[in-house]
């Protein structure tokens, strides 16, 4: 068996439909968390898997995608129950079929928006992926799914608890809305700009809409990012019919919509909500023989934030290029002395001036004697991003101010290593690297 890395890109690999609506035409009841059928109804999922593998898909999901809501609703021990089996189910459904489809361990959203629009930390987030991830890693995948996400800092959080858990391929998709943005703002080159950024093997979109409303955002990512994509929509516009959503997309109309798709920007293609193995048959039928469309790789210094994203290379503005670095309590008494007591509210309030005067990018500096900046620094970050869409540019003299800085960024930052010592340099760019990040050394930002 090819290894995933070694497929991806070289062949199109179809991925299985939908799980939740086929499990509830087999008696799932509304309101019921559809990983939780791998303990009460184990055949019933292992059927459907065996299904979509017969309708000729090569990427199966383990039915694990519900099991961070039910980790989070004290359901903890049911939900790891449930993925250990729902990896076996699969496994076992690949041998019942003598198929070499890869088998990749589905992990979705956790149903509880993280701070500032919900309640829930991020590192709290992070250790909860990672437990999933953990136990299904331990049964054996070959990659991690990260799919149906709506908010960039969920979506960051997954991708750090798969790679810090495993070496194994990371793949991610997010639903966006008709205008083609996730419920937090961003847009595709937010996304690509984090995705490409941490390091994924392969980026897109499932859920929201069907094929024909997604397809100028996939489009779009194309443009955005030299990865792979991923595309798996809904059959259609969901339709509330007698009380009962349902998608309206025939198996004919998915796989006639889908074809120059795939044909023009997918390497991964299958399908989400509504769609059934007779839709997957379809579309792998209709593809059958198709080379993945090559992508040459192209270098990109692209900086976001949770909302807005910067190519500073290729942007039209980039030679009237507003970064403003007033918040630097090495030029301002005022700021040291309330970063020094723990205090961001003054702090806060220059950043929003900074932004009065149409900055594109603002600086971030907490490195001045009598501030712990291991504490101070990403502590302004995370009290100053929900209320800045535009990237910022971090500028620090610890490694560990750094590091714990731009994990808890909301985008990929821009960041400034001048005042580092020259020893801590290398490791320094490594960090950076790390999330993400763009060296101000490696753009003209003297402007």
């Amino acid at each position: 068996m090819v290894p995933f890395r070694q497929a991806l890109g070289k062949q199109v690999i179809f991925a299985d439909g939908a799980m939740g609506t086929q499990l509830q035409e087999a008696g799932l009841a509304p309101g019921e968390a559809p990983t939780l059928f791998n303990l009460t109804h184990p055949h019933v999922v292992r059927n459907v898997h065996c299904a979509y593998l017969n309708a000729g898909a090569t990427l199966l999901t383990t039915n694990t995608f519900s099991a961070g809501p039910l980790m989070l609703t004290g359901k903890g021990a049911e939900a790891l129950s449930a993925i250990t089996l729902g990896v076996q189910l699969a496994h076992e459904a690949r041998q019942l079929c003598a198929s070499e489809a890869f088998i990749a361990l589905n992990i979705g959203p956790l149903g509880q928006l993280l701070k500032p629009l919900g309640s829930l930390d991020f590192d709290a987030a992070v250790e909860i992926f990672t437990r999933q991830i953990e136990v299904g890693v331990a049964r054996g995948v070959d990659l991690i799914l990260i799919e149906t996400m709506i908010d960039t800092y969920e979506l960051k959080a997954a991708v750090l608890a798969a790679q810090e858990v495993c070496d194994l391929p990371v793949v991610a998709t997010v639903a966006l809305s008709e205008q083609g943005r996730m419920l937090n703002g961003a847009d595709c080159a937010c996304v690509c700009a984090l995705l490409e950024g941490l390091g994924v093997d392969a980026l897109g979109i499932n859920c929201g809409a069907g094929p024909r409303e997604v397809a100028p955002y996939i489009e779009e990512m194309r443009a955005r990012t030299s990865l792979p994509l991923v595309l798996s929509p809904n059959a259609g516009l969901p339709l509330v019919v007698e009380g009962k959503t349902t998608y309206p997309a025939s198996v004919a109309e998915f796989a006639e919509a889908m074809l120059p798709l795939v044909v023009q920007y997918t390497a991964i293609a299958g399908g989400c909500c509504g769609t059934t193995p007779a839709h997957i048959e379809a579309l792998q039928e209709s593809c059958e023989g198709m080379v993945a469309r090559a992508v040459s790789p192209i270098a990109r210094h692209v900086i976001s934030s949770y909302a807005t994203a910067l190519d500073l290379d290729n942007s039209p503005e980039s030679t009237q290029l507003r970064i403003d670095k007033r918040v630097d309590p090495a030029c301002d008494s005022t700021l040291a002395t309330t970063l020094a007591q723990g205090s961001y509210d003054y702090a806060v309030d220059l950043i929003l001036d900074a932004l009065d005067a149409d900055a594109q990018i603002i600086g971030i500096c907490a490195h001045q004697a009598g501030i712990d900046e291991r504490i101070a620094l990403p502590a302004l970050i995370e009290a100053a991003q929900s209320m800045v869409k535009v990237p910022f540019l971090i500028i620090s003299a610890s490694l560990e101010a750094l590091e714990r800085a731009l994990r808890v960024y909301n985008g990929c930052a821009l960041v400034d290593l001048s005042r580092f010592a020259p020893d801590q340099r290398e490791t320094a760019t490594a960090l950076a690297a790390r999330y993400g990040a763009v060296l101000d050394t490696d753009i003209d930002t003297d402007r």
